[in-house]
């Protein structure tokens, strides 16, 4: 168990299938509820990406980037995903960049 913003998220995620409506309302509460935490935002941004709700996504990433630590754990996962954007964008070159970012920093995602 996580924190209470942790779990709205992993409820979130379980619901993706099922009730994608619900499961955007439990992302956006996150996200209200911890609006600077890189954790919650890399999340939330991820989550939002399989909704197919881009631009969240991209300003969550951002977000998330912009307030990430030093050496932050997550900082492929936001790659990654900043990846997996420009790839819905039709920017190739930019989606091949982060991707090989990606890899670089985490070579199992």
């Amino acid at each position: 168990m996580g924190t209470p913003t942790q779990d709205i998220l992993t409820e979130a995620a379980a619901r993706l299938a099922t009730d994608a409506a619900s499961a955007e309302r439990l992302v956006r509460d996150a996200v209200r509820k911890a609006p600077d935490d890189p954790y919650v935002l890399a999340r939330a941004a991820s989550l939002m990406f399989a909704l197919e709700r881009y631009e969240e996504a991209q300003a969550w990433t951002r977000h998330a980037a912009a307030h990430a630590p030093e050496g932050f754990e997550l900082m492929g996962t936001l790659a990654h995903l900043t990846g997996k954007l420009a790839l819905v964008r039709g920017d190739e070159d930019t989606a091949e960049r982060f991707l090989r970012l990606a890899f670089e920093q985490d070579p199992e995602l």
